[in-house]
């Protein structure tokens, strides 16, 4: 089965139209309506927001392949609920809704790959609640770890620490408390869990 990408570049209908975005750039606000769906050429982006006390909140890290507006387009409410910021330079395609609409009548193998896209990101937002569901930044790396088969890989502590919603020097002293205890073994980029959860 083709990606979504692919069937995107590979139809005339849905590759239509593309916006470029530089690194910083913000492509939409919070509050502002949603009135398409938007797939990653390449580059990445973030939708993130900040509380009363100015703490951030990011709801979704973007990379390329992956989609963003699709649980905003046919909901009653369509406003972003964060701001689209670039993260990496790159390029989006912008499906406007009766272009997708369109599309998902006429082509099978697409209306099959957008209900997968949209399933899988219903798992993937369960697993974020549960999460969030944890108060203890210990609880949550356990519970991510078991998600992962208890090893994961990762490309920053950064990174990690928003996947968790932790603090990077929160997680940063939780990791080497954990392997002090003999709980982990971590090499640069990598996490494996020695001991049952």
């Amino acid at each position: 089965m083709k990606t979504l990408l692919e069937l995107i570049e590979s139809s005339p209908l849905l590759n239509s139209e593309k916006r470029h975005f530089k690194k910083g750039q913000i492509l939409f606000h919070e509050d502002e309506n949603c009135d398409a769906i938007y797939i990653l050429e390449d580059g990445e982006v973030s939708i993130s927001s900040y509380t009363l006390s100015g703490a951030e909140i990011v709801y979704n890290d973007v990379k390329a392949g992956e989609m963003f507006g699709n649980n905003l387009l046919f909901s009653s409410d369509n406003r972003f609920r964060g701001n689209v910021i670039g993260l990496k330079e790159g390029s989006i395609y912008i499906i406007s809704k009766g272009k997708l609409i369109q599309a998902l009548q006429s082509d099978q193998e697409f209306l099959e790959l957008y209900l997968k896209t949209q399933s899988d990101f219903g798992k993937s937002l369960n697993a974020k609640l549960k999460i969030l569901s944890f108060d203890k930044a210990r609880d949550r790396l356990e519970f991510f770890l078991s998600m992962h088969q208890g090893e994961i890989a990762f490309k920053s502590i950064s990174e990690l620490a928003r996947s968790l919603f932790l603090k990077r020097e929160t997680l940063s002293r939780l990791l080497s408390q954990m392997e002090e205890e003999g709980k982990i073994t971590r090499s640069k980029h990598q996490i494996k869990m020695e001991t049952g959860i």
